[in-house]
């Protein structure tokens, strides 16, 4: 059959060996060489019928089938890979951002300590324009506070500590509180300029 390309001692010994004990072999799977076919692996039923002295043999190619698992599994595999680098990077990013955030508040709280202490008092008696200053450094140095905490708190929410819950919130009042912020330091460095040019220092 097929110019005796099934003809293989491989195949043969394997039928002598193993029908003569059981008789019947179910889903045996065996990989081949055939000469015109190539490599190819074979899902094999036998019987062995003894009126006859014949084997009855029913083949199944499954070749196609094997490499698509193989196929998955490299896949698998690689994927699952990936899966764990990304992780890992995820990981050190929280990490980091956790590190960075506490490194970057520890300096900021000191600023807001000395900046409430000068306008207690503590260095001595300070002019209007100078409270004003001071004032918009201590408004700018809690922004920068609070956006610490923002970065914080997006740590916690990738590591899936934190559940956030959605509310209305007014955006133009943001907008207001940035152009006022942005505004301020325009108005002092403007009335600053026009103190000197009336002292003329």
């Amino acid at each position: 059959m097929g110019k005796n390309q099934w003809d293989i001692l491989e195949l043969r010994e394997l039928l002598e060996r193993l029908l003569p004990q059981s008789r019947v072999l179910s889903n045996f799977e065996i990989t081949l060489d055939f000469p015109l076919l190539g490599r190819k692996t074979m899902l094999l039923n036998a019987r062995q019928v003894d009126s006859k002295q014949l084997i009855l043999l029913a083949f199944e190619d499954i070749t196609a089938k094997r490499t698509f698992e193989q196929d998955t599994k490299i896949l698998t595999e690689n994927l699952t890979k990936q899966r764990d680098q990304l992780q890992w990077l995820n990981d050190t990013k929280d990490e980091f951002i956790s590190l960075a955030s506490h490194q970057l508040r520890t300096p900021a709280t000191v600023v807001k300590q000395y900046v409430e202490m000068l306008n207690q008092g503590y260095a001595g008696q300070m002019s209007e324009d100078q409270t004003a200053m001071l004032n918009v450094a201590y408004a700018n140095n809690e922004r920068q506070l609070e956006i610490i905490e923002d970065l914080l708190r997006v740590a916690k929410v990738d590591a899936g500590k934190v559940y956030l819950e959605r509310t209305l919130y007014d955006a133009s009042l943001q907008v207001e509180t940035i152009v006022r912020e942005l505004k301020a330091p325009l108005v002092l460095g403007t009335r600053v300029s026009c103190l000197k040019s009336q002292t003329g220092k």
